[in-house]
């Protein structure tokens, strides 16, 4: 517990009646993963974690600097910020090696870039190489990473990992979509709200796809550029959806993504997840015990 000797762990009274307002102001998204949830504000990070006889939280300083003045009002300018700010984040909720991957795709596609831009060669042999062959190359790498899953006899134990994963991330849009509106943030309000939440990463990547595969047609195989490009209009494009009379034109958009949240991405959580989803939703907008280092709640499975 270190640090935090004067704070109540069980403070009932004090999580209960956490500031609902702040929560919604304050909270910027969730991300499930496969034993626990990670809720995101401007001012932290809670992460819930789940283990056989209840779930741990902790709430850490985020230090993600939001307020960029000017430059959060310029169209895609801000878009651009929001996904540094979003890459920053992931970063942070990653383990070693999953981030040491990500760094070193990073790095391979800027590269690719560079000798792009000093080899024009380069360019008419990418550029021959059709969508269709990128996505089978991806489908060979699936298919490869099943094999080795049933060879070594993890297959069962990923698939039941991949669904705790779609079930927390249900949970997870719960909560958001409770943090929302302007009633109590009770177990029973979380468990009644929808699994699907247009602000799900699912609607940027539904925008995206359509947009790097284009920029894949003209500009040759999907590069670090290219990545980025698409990545910063469909962040605009998905800022632009909090108008309502963007948000009614890009409907068929939104109902692609919920379909896939639906039938893929989220499945219903069971009750300790719901619970452990709405203690740590309610973390955003408490106030009390700065700084708050480590914040620790044990609550039996319901």
């Amino acid at each position: 517990m270190n640090k935090m000797e004067n704070c109540k762990v069980n403070d009932e009274v004090n999580i209960t009646e956490a500031n609902k307002t702040a929560i919604k102001d304050k909270i910027l998204g969730g991300r499930a993963r496969f034993n626990g949830i990670y809720f995101f504000a401007s001012d932290s990070i809670v992460v819930c974690k789940e283990f056989e006889k209840g779930f741990k939280l902790t709430r850490r300083r985020s230090k993600v600097n939001q307020n960029q003045g000017i430059l959060s009002k310029i169209p895609f300018v801000r878009s651009l910020i929001k996904l540094r700010m979003l890459v920053r984040l992931l970063l942070m909720t990653m383990g070693k090696v999953p981030k040491a991957l990500v760094l070193s795709v990073l790095f391979v596609s800027l590269f690719s870039d560079l000798f792009f831009l000093m080899h024009p060669y380069y360019y008419q042999a990418t550029s021959s190489a059709s969508t269709l062959d990128s996505f089978r190359y991806l489908f060979y790498v699936a298919l490869l990473f099943s094999v080795v899953l049933l060879v070594t006899g993890n297959f069962k134990s990923f698939f039941n990992g991949l669904l705790n994963l779609f079930r927390f991330h249900g949970a997870e849009h719960k909560a958001i979509n409770a943090a929302m509106e302007d009633e109590p943030l009770t177990v029973a309000k979380v468990k009644s709200q929808s699994r699907i939440s247009y602000r799900c990463g699912t609607t940027l990547v539904v925008i995206y796809l359509p947009l790097v595969i284009l920029m894949n047609t003209f500009f040759g195989t999907v590069m670090f550029l290219n990545v980025v490009f698409s990545l910063v209009v469909a962040m605009e494009v998905f800022t632009l959806m909090r108008n309502r009379y963007f948000f009614f034109a890009l409907k068929p958009i939104l109902w692609v993504s919920a379909a896939i949240q639906y039938l893929i991405m989220t499945k219903e959580p069971t009750d300790k997840q719901v619970e452990a989803a709405t203690y740590a939703v309610r973390m955003i907008g408490e106030e009390s015990c700065i700084p708050w280092e480590q914040r620790i709640f044990y609550r039996g499975g319901g």
